[in-house]
């Protein structure tokens, strides 16, 4: 016989049950063991901070949105909101304690009033990383460093500090700790789903587990704001102005924020390739994202309706052939305010909606496709589309934007052997030729050439490359020239990888006036936006002159009459 749980929670119940128990646990402690060691103004700051942070997480954890605007204004785990403001305001508050406090402790030694300055600077850095989110683009590897610096700092300046400012030392690293602990997230322990004798968690998704992390991060900071109150409390008597200049430090904050989020690119809050495209109904496209999938793009578009009004308005996605312009793949969606909610320039309404665009197994490789969208409005079973009217993207009409290119790269390699003809910057090697002994003028002359990329060629260059083809008349000297892309229009330069391996087969068009008799091949690359050649070496490492590359000869008989 199996025992029956007592009670069976649910993750986000179990959160909405611990969240208080926390909230009571440092408040209590706090309070019995520091509580009295602060000043008055110390008491307010942190008295206040706190109430913020239950009302925030409140909001978050026990009121039902009525709308995804509201969900958005105070979901803990989505940026430029009310808790990203509260927590950047919270650290910006613990920097200027710490600050005020090495300024102002004229007796204190100048190494404790060098670390608090430090540590004030510190502080204000994360705050505007908090609301800035500065940290999607860098390393965590910085913030580790900059962790264990701080910490190592704390330790020697606590041990050549008095015995009476041991607790702020330890109440700041503790604070430091349980913030780091919500900051490198939880999620790995969503194992937290499971029976525990008499009590059974259930229902882990990875999205509810969020507030304990936030919860985490909230308290922690909050314990350093107490810690370095208590520094202030014990080392300094800041003059009047002073202490009530710290009552304004959180307005500050906000008033300096705010206006800045509004100037902050709408692409870098949703971490995505920017946009700007307007369409006649007034919607906006503000930002984009693709990824790709073993058989299906994943899409993100941040959209703003015109007037808020989503009733019937939808897009529709495509995947087109470069070169024959072929419709590959498509489908059409809905747009919805259900999802994450951004506050474009101008205090517009933007939501984030979320397509797969799924594309046939047997798709041809290393070939580019476009990636499509257009916008449109159904009204009584009519599908108008919506005019574009600016877009810093390349339109294939007045109603289709491109959005990025798309290559799906060959599965596997079919290298040629042999040494190369020639090694050129980018990356790019010629591996192999193969044209024909003789041909006669008025056919077409089919040359294979076979190219490799050894380095990421789409990393060290975005522009385009174009391939020249020289035949030198042996006798006359008379040139005829012929250019193309190396791998025809299916697959321009700026889109080869690391790993690239293919051949095209040119049909060179010979005039019919050229002359008879035995011809020099050289051939080599330039860029295309001015025509400079790319330098190509041999084998030896020797460069050719003028970046040209002899490949042999070839002879035109006379056509016959």
């Amino acid at each position: 016989m199996v025992d029956q749980p007592l009670l069976t929670l649910t993750v986000e119940a179990l959160t909405q049950l611990i969240t208080p128990l926390l909230y009571l646990l440092a408040g209590g402690i706090v309070a019995a063991w520091l509580g009295k060691s602060l000043s008055r103004q110390a008491k307010v700051l942190a008295g206040l901070m706190f109430c913020a942070q239950l009302i925030a997480l409140g909001m978050a954890l026990y009121i039902e949105a009525p709308s995804s605007f509201i969900h958005w204004l105070w979901d803990p785990h989505q940026e430029w909101n009310i808790p990203a403001i509260l927590a950047s305001t919270q650290l910006a508050l613990a920097a200027a304690v710490a600050l005020l406090a090495a300024w102002s402790a004229a007796r204190a030694p100048r190494y404790l009033r060098l670390y608090l300055a430090g540590i004030g600077l510190a502080l204000f850095l994360l705050a505007l990383d908090e609301f800035f989110t500065f940290h999607e683009n860098l390393r965590w590897s910085y913030y580790i460093a900059a962790g264990f610096a701080i910490v190592a700092a704390t330790l020697l300046v606590a041990a050549l500090s008095p015995r009476q400012l041991w607790k702020w030392h330890g109440a700041f690293l503790l604070g430091l700790g349980i913030s780091a602990l919500g900051g490198i997230h939880i999620e790995p322990f969503g194992a937290f789903c499971g029976n525990y004798g008499l009590l059974t968690v259930v229902d882990c998704p990875q999205a509810t587990i969020w507030a304990l992390e936030e919860v985490l991060e909230f308290l922690g900071i909050w314990l350093v704001l107490v810690a370095l109150c208590g520094q202030l409390s014990a080392l300094a008597s800041p003059s009047r102005r002073a202490r009530l200049a710290l009552y304004l430090v959180s307005a500050l904050w906000v008033a300096l924020i705010l206006p800045a989020a509004q100037i902050w690119p709408l692409s870098r809050q949703a971490n995505a390739d920017p946009a700007d495209l307007h369409f006649a109904s007034g919607a906006r496209l503000y930002a984009y994202r693709v990824k790709n999938h073993a058989q299906h793009l994943e899409l993100s578009l941040i959209l703003s309706p015109a007037q808020w009004n989503f009733d019937g308005l939808g897009y529709s996605l495509s995947l087109v052939d470069q070169v024959s312009k072929d419709r590959i793949a498509g489908d059409d969606f809905f747009a919805h305010s259900r999802s994450t909610f951004y506050l474009a320039p101008g205090y517009r309404p933007a939501y984030k909606q979320w397509a797969q665009l799924a594309y046939p197994a047997d798709i041809s490789r290393n070939r580019a496709y476009w990636v499509v969208l257009s916008l449109w409005r159904e009204q009584n079973g009519t599908f108008t589309p919506e005019r574009i009217l600016k877009s810093d993207h390349y339109l294939l009409s007045d109603t289709q934007v491109l959005l990025e290119e798309f290559l799906k790269r060959a599965s596997a390699s079919t290298a040629s052997g042999g040494q190369p003809i020639a090694r050129f910057a980018k990356g790019f090697t010629l591996a192999a030729i193969d044209m024909p002994a003789q041909s006669t003028p008025g056919a077409h002359l089919p040359i294979t050439l076979h190219w490799r990329v050894e380095a990421d060629g789409r990393a060290s260059s975005s522009e385009d490359y174009g391939q020249f083809l020289h035949m030198q008349h042996i006798e006359s000297g008379e040139w005829f020239v012929y250019d193309q892309l190396p791998l025809g229009p299916r697959l321009p330069t700026r889109l080869w990888y690391s790993g690239l391996d293919d051949s095209e087969t040119w049909q060179v068009p010979l005039p019919a006036e050229l002359a008879p008799g035995g011809y020099a091949i050289s051939t080599g690359l330039y860029r295309n936006s001015d025509k400079e050649r790319l330098p190509a070496r041999d084998t030896q490492g020797s460069p050719f002159t003028d970046a040209r590359i002899p490949l042999g000869s070839i002879t035109l008989q006379p056509a016959s009459s």
